[in-house]
């Protein structure tokens, strides 16, 4: 009798304790409301007060910000919602309406995951009172909140099979903030998992486009607008910003391991690619797949900020309560992020600084932990990617070794056009009227297309059968998108910068840059030539 009492009753203590912990978060926000941090300070209330002093349309014309006009659009609307309202407290209004999104968010992803009504309301009542949400958004006054959300609705949606409106909320979320693309590698392989075309992903740059109308209309500059994430990838030069990451353990030497750790990631990211992760068909598999890839690249990934693994920690916990037994992995994830949270935040790095090999070792545990279950569940095979690059290389080996005559005829061939091409460039560049700068900057693009794609590419070109089957076609038109690229930068840089071309030269500079890059870009096209080369030097000798 009494035990039918208490479980009648239980679903509606259920609900008092998750009440009681969406009241818990309610109340940790309002305890931090007067709380200023650094970036508080220095960057928002001052693009806020840019905003109030000068007006929208001058504020977006003329900003102070460095992200994307979105975040001008959200600090005009609380301001024209609450005239008159601390500064501080309308940024924290924008920060905690992100917080709501992402909560709701959160419960229909939990939902699309499979489970339980009551366990989807858990769920989201973890990710409100989770430490880096509240002091994200409260401390920090940082966006992530307002980029997580649409994430996870486009993930939730993926999961649900409805795959364009994924493709659009991800595109809202790379319109916030350009961390978004972290979950660009697990999005293409689950589309070409379930045989989605890859041209979907046209979505995300025409909501991108869509939300700098406004601003442009207002009179602000295309490429400027364009050129918003290339200019916030190059504010910092350091291996990492207090983010819980492998390069904790490695000398801080920028030159040498900033490249190798995005050749390694991306390294890494290809070789999954290639071997065709399994088992992908369960909406639990699918979310443990994206979590472990979120919390790879921010955990190898270099110029990373402590605030970057925002998603990896609301991911570990929502993919927790999908798989219970990976809680181990989201209490690890969680507590690394929010121990890198509180040097910067609170001004604890003169305490806390050498600890920081410590968190990065709780961080590389929850990816461990997360990378045995995607080997339990058989999703991916180590040993299968192993011996993959072993093959490889043993196949490149003998290629380079079995034709070295040809190699070098090719690489000196190479090495003429690029010469021809970056002259092209630098005249017209010249022609154009462009200045020293910009010369260095557009013609900088012509050696890395021609090294990229000749050199590398034409040696795995060879062994591609191998691994993908592309077809002939196919394969020499892939090629060909270096130089196409190169042609409409070429052309519109021009109409951008406002600097038409204008007369004969010109044109025949442009497009003789532009069959060398074509013809530098096909290695069939170089191979042909090597050969009537070698051809050529025989008969003289």
């Amino acid at each position: 009798m009494n035990k039918s009492l208490v479980k009648s009753y239980l679903p509606y203590l259920w609900i008092l304790c998750l009440c009681f912990v969406f009241y818990y978060g309610i109340e940790l926000r309002w305890l931090l409301r007067d709380f200023i941090s650094a970036d508080t300070s220095n960057y928002f209330i001052p693009w806020l007060e840019h905003l109030q002093q000068t007006g929208l349309q001058n504020a977006l014309v003329n900003p102070v910000t460095n992200y994307t006009p979105v975040y001008t659009y959200l600090m005009a609307g609380v301001n024209t919602l609450l005239p008159g309202t601390d500064s501080h407290y309308l940024i924290k209004l924008i920060t905690n309406f992100g917080d709501l999104l992402t909560t709701l968010a959160s419960y229909h992803l939990l939902r699309s995951a499979k489970c339980s009504p009551l366990k989807a309301v858990a769920g989201t009542a973890t990710i409100f009172v989770l430490p880096t949400v509240i002091l994200n958004s409260n401390s920090f006054t940082q966006i992530e909140s307002l980029v997580a959300a649409p994430l996870i609705m486009g993930v939730s949606l993926l999961l649900c099979n409805r795959r364009s409106l994924a493709i659009l909320c991800i595109g809202v979320a790379f319109s916030i903030k350009f961390q978004s693309v972290f979950l660009f590698p697990a999005l293409v392989i689950l589309l070409v998992y379930h045989g989605q075309k890859l041209r979907s992903l046209w979505l995300v740059p025409f909501v991108y486009f869509l939300t700098i109308l406004p601003t442009y209309f207002a009179g602000r500059d295309m490429s400027d607008l364009l050129l918003i994430y290339k200019k916030q990838t190059g504010l910092y030069g350091d291996l990492t910003r207090n983010a819980a990451n492998v390069y904790h353990w490695l000398p801080d030497n920028y030159s040498v391991f900033m490249p190798l750790g995005m050749l390694f990631t991306l390294g890494v990211l290809f070789l999954v690619i290639v071997c065709k992760p399994q088992n992908l068909s369960s909406p639990e598999n699918q979310l443990l797949f994206i979590t472990t890839s979120l919390v790879f690249i921010t955990f190898f990934l270099p110029k990373m900020h402590e605030r970057y693994a925002y998603f990896s920690d609301v991911f570990t916990v929502l993919t927790a309560f999908a798989i219970p037994h990976l809680w181990p992995a989201a209490l690890l994830m969680v507590g690394a992020s929010f121990c890198s949270y509180l040097p910067y935040v609170y001004h604890l790095r003169d305490q806390l600084d050498k600890f920081f090999p410590f968190f990065a070792l709780l961080a590389f545990g929850a990816l461990v932990l997360l990378y045995q279950e995607l080997e339990r569940r058989q999703v991916i095979n180590l040993g299968k990617i192993i011996s993959l690059v072993t093959e490889f290389l043993k196949t490149v080996h003998q290629m380079v070794w079995s034709d070295r005559t040809r190699l070098a005829a090719m690489l000196a061939y190479g090495i003429i056009l690029i010469g021809l091409t970056q002259w092209n460039w630098l005249k017209l560049s010249e022609i154009a009227g462009y200045e020293k700068y910009e010369v260095l900057r557009y013609t900088v693009l012509t050696p890395i297309v021609g090294f990229l794609f000749v050199y590398v590419w034409t040696i795995i070109n060879a062994t591609l059968d191998r691994f993908v089957p592309i077809p002939a076609y196919t394969r020499y038109w892939i090629l060909d998108l270096p130089s196409w690229m190169v042609f409409v930068l070429f052309l519109g840089g021009h109409v951008v910068h406002d600097k038409p071309m204008e007369g004969a030269p010109v044109v025949l500079v442009m497009f003789t840059s532009f069959f060398a890059v074509r013809i530098l870009g096909n290695p069939r096209y170089n191979l042909q030539i090597a050969k009537r080369l070698i051809d050529l030097v025989k008969t003289f000798v």
